[in-house]
């Protein structure tokens, strides 16, 4: 069976969480999905960091292999928003 998002998120979240004096930080391991209203993935670390005093940390690979066959308008954006973040 196919797990929720939610359920998923649980999982990558006990997985990239560290522990340091500052508390407990997440990972937001982006892929493509650089939206942040409605970013399962990113709620889910935000809560954590909050309840465990740490600070959410957003990490994203990105080589040209991968946006090879990308247009250029769709790369261009992909960086902008990276870059606003």
């Amino acid at each position: 069976p196919q797990k929720s998002s939610r359920s998923l998120n649980s999982v990558i979240m006990k997985r990239t969480t560290t522990e340091s004096s500052e508390g407990s930080s997440a990972l937001w391991w982006i892929r493509q999905d650089l939206r942040t209203d409605d970013n399962g993935a990113l709620a889910a670390a935000i809560e954590h960091a909050n309840c465990h005093g740490g600070r959410v940390i957003a990490c994203m690979s990105l080589s040209p292999a991968e946006y090879k066959g990308w247009a250029p308008i769709k790369v261009d954006l992909m960086l902008r928003s990276l870059r606003d973040l």
